[in-house]
């Protein structure tokens, strides 16, 4: 593997602003009878989700040269994804369950990450059972690389998860909505015109005014197999308007303030939920707008600095122990 370590600015920026609206413009709303939800907020949302999902397949097939060409380069892939995300979302769980958010039977299997695979919710953490799932089939899909052998790839295992689910109800069928943008980005990364494509101004048009349909269709109009088409919808043409958007004013991901949010952004995904369901059991104000200002005036800083400081720990401890490691060696 050739590694790439280039940022890519309106990555960051996507990455950034995503978050915030997830965390504070529809997590935090759970808990306050969902008086900010709207039906275009709904579309947002997924589109949000479906960034992270894309950039993910893009930067992890960039990081690694759009190749993997043997097992040894597969599991140094998985060895570092690994190290990466499961210690820290491992932490989160345990603080989820020690403040009884999530249940015992939720843990257990979320130790293990198989909450996607045995269709068991789990909060916002299923995010990551998911991505995980996705990590692991990038070596399978970038080894001896191909368009044809990754659709091909894809469709089996769409199909496959279609049919546990129908048969046993078993495979979180989000995975079927999620996984072809992380294809999406996989292909972007590959062939430098598909994402010129992708994120060209007249088709940033085109999809947000497809985004609008999908997301104001008559509910006379709608079928039985709307829902599915809304979601996929919502995920593929939510990302042509947010990238090219993000190329405008991806400058100001050179701030402190971006690159501060960007480096903690994965630990406030981790335990946004856990922050406010604990400030919530400290005090719960009495009308659902006042819980979304505490929320978002106590909760803001309360999430953003655990989760630098965490992030902080944690990769001082992992440097530290690749040091000892190659001293040792």
């Amino acid at each position: 593997m050739t590694p790439s370590t280039n940022r890519i600015l309106s990555f960051d920026l996507l990455k950034v602003v995503a978050l915030m609206y997830i965390i504070f413009g529809w997590h935090m709303d759970d808990y306050a009878g969902d008086i900010l939800q709207t039906s275009i907020g709904r579309t947002l949302v997924i589109g949000a989700l479906g960034i992270f999902v894309f950039v993910s397949g893009y930067t992890l097939t960039r990081s690694c040269g759009g190749k993997v060409e043997n097992l040894s380069d597969a599991g140094l892939f998985i060895k570092k994804r690994f190290v990466r995300i499961y210690p820290l979302y491992l932490s989160s769980l345990i603080l989820a369950f020690a403040v009884s958010e999530i249940s015992s039977k939720q843990f257990l299997t979320g130790i293990f990450l198989l909450n996607a695979i045995l269709n068991i919710h789990i909060n916002a953490l299923w995010f990551v059972t998911m991505i995980f799932i996705f990590y692991l089939l990038l070596p399978v899909i970038l080894y001896t690389y191909s368009v044809a052998r990754t659709l091909v790839l894809s469709f089996l295992f769409l199909f496959i998860c279609v049919v546990i689910n129908n048969s046993f109800g078993l495979m979180d069928l989000r995975l079927t909505y999620y996984f072809p943008v992380f294809v999406l980005g996989i292909l972007c990364s590959q062939h430098d015109k598909l994402f010129l494509f992708l994120k060209s101004t007249r088709w940033a048009i085109i999809s947000a005014i497809i985004l609008l349909i999908l997301t104001y269709i008559p509910q006379s109009l709608k079928f039985s197999g709307f829902k599915y088409m809304y979601i996929v919808g919502s995920l593929v043409f939510s990302l042509s308007p947010m990238i090219a958007a993000a190329e405008l004013f991806s400058e100001v991901a050179k701030s402190n303030v971006f690159v501060r949010l960007s480096y903690a952004s994965f630990c406030m995904y981790l335990y946004h939920r856990t922050v406010f369901y604990s400030l919530l059991q400290l005090y719960r104000p009495e009308s659902d707008l006042m819980i979304v200002l505490f929320l978002g005036l106590a909760g803001f800083p309360l999430i953003f600095i655990l989760s630098e400081w965490v992030q902080t720990g944690y990769d001082y401890l992992v440097r530290k122990s690749s040091k000892l490691v190659l001293s040792q060696s």
